[in-house]
């Protein structure tokens, strides 16, 4: 079952719905919701289970999304990553984890994001 996010305001009344729950895989819907958060005039969801995160307007249209791995660099057996913080100037902090392939080292890292 895909569940989204659905948000609402002071009185319980749904306001804004993030993400497809349709059969299939689209790039528009979670598998494991870690994080969200203000990115910019957007907002930006942590998705640990799909390891990206995807990026939508305040109304709830699906922009896209990029891979921990490749936005990060991050190349370890395991990428984990489970939060995700706005900073004053509209940057974002995302902390990560990876376990490194081949070895038995395991790496705690926050990424700072721009550009939203």
């Amino acid at each position: 079952m895909q569940v989204p996010i659905a948000i609402s305001d002071k009185a319980g009344k749904e306001s804004v719905r993030f993400g497809n729950t349709a059969p299939g895989n689209s790039e528009d819907r979670f598998g494991w919701v870690n994080g969200i958060s203000a990115c910019g005039d957007n907002v930006c969801v942590v998705d640990s289970n799909y390891r990206r995160i995807t990026l939508w307007t305040r109304d709830g249209k699906y922009l896209g999304f990029a891979k921990f791995t490749s936005l990060f660099g991050l190349a370890g057996d395991v990428v984990w990553t489970n939060d995700i913080s706005t900073a004053k100037d509209g940057s974002v902090f995302i902390p990560a984890g990876q376990s490194r392939t081949g070895v038995k080292v395991g790496e705690g890292l926050i990424f700072r994001v721009t550009g939203f």
